[in-house]
């Protein structure tokens, strides 16, 4: 869903969030860039609440744990059961029969789902709609804190028959989006898990573009980030 804070009623800037359930604990995820840039906001009298979709998240208060690395850019906050009750059959758990989820394998395919700034459209004061990418993707590599996903255009089916993104197309407002593995079953079923979660997306005159996203297990059951060393 989108994370995103105004002013004036005016949408200043937008990431993606979602609701976790790890077993032990129910909470809040985005990128921790986004969490940043609202801190910033705040810090300057611009803006002093933030909005989860349809609710106000004060996410100066609500902060449990964020990356202190640039490669860990992800966020977790605490959400009320008032609010998770709102988001009731929205949150995200998986196929794992423990915490952490196992990390994705090169050739495994992704889906990813975001709120891309360019495509929010202001209707009017207060009144904002916010349009979703959604993608299949394979990850083209594996390290120990983050996968990469390359675009490859050729690839590309417009499913929805709304058309291809455009080259170079900016992805910017995806950040903290979930991104899911599909795993096959022996069994011949289907089923998913979370595999990350994205933190930047984009393309350049030379290439159609990479999504980068941190490792779902770098997220404690308790909600708290992992630090790296």
């Amino acid at each position: 869903m989108p994370i995103f804070w105004d002013e004036s009623g005016i949408v200043k800037h937008n990431g993606t969030a979602f609701i976790l359930n790890t077993g032990e604990r129910v909470f809040g995820v985005t990128a921790a860039h986004v969490v940043d840039e609202y801190m910033k906001d705040v810090e300057s009298g611009v803006v002093n609440v933030c909005r989860l979709a349809s609710i106000n998240v004060p996410l100066q208060q609500r902060l449990i744990s964020k990356g202190s690395k640039d490669y860990i850019d992800v966020a977790t906050f605490e959400l009320t059961q008032r609010e998770l009750a709102e988001f009731s059959g929205r949150t995200l758990s998986g196929d794992q029969d423990l915490w952490p989820p196992a990390p994705p394998k090169e050739g495994w395919a992704a889906v990813v789902a975001g709120y891309p700034g360019v495509e929010r459209i202001q209707r009017a004061q207060f009144e904002c709609s916010f349009g979703v990418t959604c993608f299949n993707i394979p990850v083209s590599s594996v390290s120990e804190y983050q996968f990469v996903c390359a675009f490859e255009r050729q690839h590309w089916i417009d499913e929805f028959g709304k058309g291809l993104p455009g080259i170079n197309f900016d992805f910017g407002g995806i950040s903290g989006a979930p991104v899911l593995s599909l795993i096959m079953r022996d069994s011949g079923i289907a089923t998913w898990r979370l595999a990350g979660v994205a933190y930047q997306a984009g393309g350049s005159e030379i290439s159609e573009g990479i999504l980068f996203a941190n490792h779902a297990r770098i997220i404690g059951s308790d909600g708290n980030v992992c630090k790296s060393t």
